[in-house]
């Protein structure tokens, strides 16, 4: 199967990822503090998130409970 982010494309990918994060009632520096990172490593995965590192990506998708390989996301 063919991961999510390349199936919905890279800008598609980050807005999900806004979504779901607002879904949460999350602001970028309350996930950021989760994952262990700065707000700006937030800010640049869901603007840009093929700039990033998948271990990256991979942590914001855990912390908001999606899966890159999966088009099951959950509105």
């Amino acid at each position: 199967m063919q991961p999510l982010i390349e199936q919905i494309g890279v800008p598609a990918f980050g807005q999900l990822l806004r979504k779901r994060r607002k879904s949460l009632k999350l602001t970028q520096a309350q996930l950021a503090q989760i994952v262990n990172m700065r707000q700006a490593t937030i800010s640049k995965v869901e603007n840009n998130p093929s700039k990033c590192e998948y271990d990256t990506l991979f942590r914001v998708c855990s912390a908001l409970d999606e899966r890159l390989g999966s088009a099951e996301l959950k509105d």
